[in-house]
């Protein structure tokens, strides 16, 4: 069966070579960074016949009587996967790397004269690779290795489906993941749906063994629906994973309580980016309960995934309005990561670091800047750190970490110290958009748009308005195509550009810009009202103030009697978190009310100009 003619292996590598080549060109037609790799270990594979998946493009084929008796150890070839493996728990992923790679140049031999006994070993051990490539931020590489694997894995299903077809489904889910990470999101979807599928035939089939791979894949899968901005799909492919974990975890509760609670955790995150607060904080409350009993018996395998999920319930808690609750949560998170990175610093840092963001996050909306500025100083000098070894890995969690730092310090009145902080976060997301654009133009327009602002506190407005131009462009494009996933962006780029213009007495123009921004947003309001309801509030006081500056003061004073609207029902239901923006809108009502002799109910009996108004839980409305 392995020994195909040459025309036959030539038309399965050309496929896949056709099918990659679609994704290598970008919108503008031209090669994207990766395609030389990718494309070339196909044509490689081609090359040196139908299970020698390359590993080094250097090396070429020897005979057995020229190659080291080491090259055709299979027993050495196990314990360097073995080994592999215990050096990258340990952080040490170079040197993982050339040991697994070192596996691979001896199963490459042994899959040459006996495939059957050995291509599925070659096949897993690209697997290995690619992981340890991605962990090093090697993406393109990592690309290669497991669309190799997946070539090995189609043979070998054309010849025995009911072994390894589960084996070409985990591919095709790394796969997805390395595509993702390289910014292709369709690409990656379409890869983890087919994974879906072929997991559910097996599942028909034998579903005591197939189960818990489709439960896997129907996470994955709903990690890129969300990322596609497709949010409900996403929460409908999460939730049948939690279903399937929850009856696993019934009956073997020691094998599937972990992935239980981690399917947990990702459909928190997905029910928060619908609005659905409670319902969020009620899954990822169990997770963590779930985590600590864990944790309790083997701290050394929960503890890291207990310090994430006590991430996601403080954010959780933090958009309820729960603040010392969410404080309390991140600082037991930041605890555990400490521990962590006192052991293994280089395996636990980037974990330590984004709870150190968060902690940040948490000061700061309890009105304590200083604190709150110690903390995401601390952790930009951690993530300067990691990133002078990994930086192709860490330089994106950089950016955002200066991010937060230059809000931090704006607060703080620090504004030339704040400028600094966006300026270094705009050229690392600059450079990081030249190379993979798919990948960090988003990071690149909000650092922009941030950008901007501090520009306009600084009270340099046409500085800030050329920084502006750019963000709203670059999110114009990005929400051309994926128009769930950045029309919040672009919203609040164009809120942030009608205040620039309006700085500069471009009164008319802002008042365009502004208009944009309420217009997008009630295109969101109507189908997801309890997410984008804020957003919808504070864009129409925007708005209000852009009219009022016309001395369109009858307008204005709609505008803002809608916001107050908007305001009254979530501050209803989060007193905490909007009952500021609710003060701030009434006194600005109150201050027009006089100019226009419209009273604020006269106002409100105007149905046109009327937005969504909030009632029942946000679980009912999302």
């Amino acid at each position: 069966m392995w020994k195909l003619a040459r025309g036959i292996w030539a038309l399965l590598v050309v496929g896949a070579a056709g099918s990659l080549l679609v994704l290598a060109l970008n919108a503008q037609g031209q090669p994207r960074a990766w395609a030389v790799v990718a494309v070339a270990a196909i044509a490689a594979a081609y090359l040196a016949g139908p299970v020698r998946a390359v590993s080094s493009p250097r090396r070429r084929h020897r005979s057995p009587a020229s190659t080291p008796p080491d090259a055709w150890n299979p027993d050495l070839a196990t314990s360097l996967i073995g080994q592999s493996n215990q050096l990258a728990e340990q952080g040490r992923r170079e040197e993982a790397l050339a040991a697994i790679t070192q596996a691979i140049i001896i199963y490459h031999n042994l899959a040459d004269t006996r495939p059957h006994a050995f291509a599925p070993s070659l096949a897993r051990s690209l697997i290995s690779q690619s992981n340890q490539l991605a962990e090093l931020g090697r993406r393109e590489e990592a690309l290669a290795a497991i669309t190799q694997a997946i070539i090995i894995y189609q043979k070998l299903v054309e010849a025995r489906p009911d072994v390894f077809a589960d084996g070409l489904a985990r591919s095709m889910n790394i796969q997805s993941n390395q595509l993702a990470e390289l910014g292709l999101r369709e690409e990656a979807l379409n890869a983890v749906t087919y994974a879906v599928a072929l997991r559910r035939h097996l599942v028909s089939s034998q579903p005591d063994v197939f189960t818990p791979g489709l439960a896997s894949s129907l996470t994955n899968e709903s990690n890129h629906l969300a990322e596609v901005g497709r949010p409900e799909e996403a929460l409908a492919a999460i939730s049948e994973a939690v279903a399937i974990y929850q009856n696993l975890a019934d009956t073997q509760p020691d094998a599937f309580t972990p992935d239980l609670a981690m399917a947990l955790t990702n459909q928190t995150r997905h029910l928060a980016s619908l609005g659905r607060q409670e319902a969020a904080l009620a899954g990822i409350s169990q997770a963590v309960a779930i985590y600590q009993d864990l944790a309790d018996t083997q701290p050394d395998v929960f503890n890291p995934k207990l310090a994430t999920s006590l991430n996601n319930l403080s954010n959780c808690l933090l958009e309820l309005g729960r603040r010392d609750e969410a404080l309390a949560a991140i600082d037991q998170s930041v605890a555990v990561c400490r521990n962590l990175v006192s052991t293994r610093p280089d395996r636990f840092g980037r974990e330590l670091a984004r709870a150190l963001s968060n902690q940040s996050n948490c000061l700061g909306e309890l009105g304590r800047p200083d604190e709150a500025l110690t903390v995401i100083n601390e952790a930009v000098v951690l993530r300067r750190h990691l990133a002078s070894t990994r930086s192709d890995v860490v330089n994106p969690e950089l950016a955002m970490a200066l991010n937060n730092q230059s809000e931090r310090l704006a607060v703080l009145g620090r504004r030339e110290e704040a400028l600094a902080a966006i300026d270094e976060a705009v050229a690392l997301c600059q450079n990081l958009a030249d190379t993979r654009p798919d990948a960090f133009t988003p990071h690149l327009a909000m650092s922009l748009n941030n950008q901007s602002e501090r520009l306009a506190e600084l009270g340099r407005p046409t500085d800030a308005l050329a920084a502006s131009i750019p963000a709203v462009t670059l999110y114009r494009e990005l929400a051309q195509t994926r128009p769930d996933a950045f029309t919040a962006g672009l919203a609040d780029a164009l809120a942030n550009q009608a205040t620039c213009l309006a700085a500069l007495r471009r009164q008319e123009d802002a008042l365009v810009a502004s208009n944009e921004a309420v217009t997008l947003r009630r295109q969101r309001v109507t189908s997801r009202p309890v997410a984008a309801a804020p957003d919808l509030a504070d864009s129409l006081t925007n708005q209000a103030h852009r009219l009022a500056e016309l001395d369109r003061t009858a307008e204005a004073q709609r505008a803002i009697d809608e916001a107050i609207t908007l305001y009254e029902g979530l501050a209803a239901r989060w007193p905490a978190r909007f009952e500021t923006a609710l003060g701030t809108a009434r006194q600005t009502a109150a201050s027009w009310l006089g100019q226009t002799g419209l009273s604020s109910i006269d106002s409100r009996e105007n149905p046109e100009q009327q937005g969504p108004k909030l009632q029942g839980p946000p679980s009912a409305q999302a």
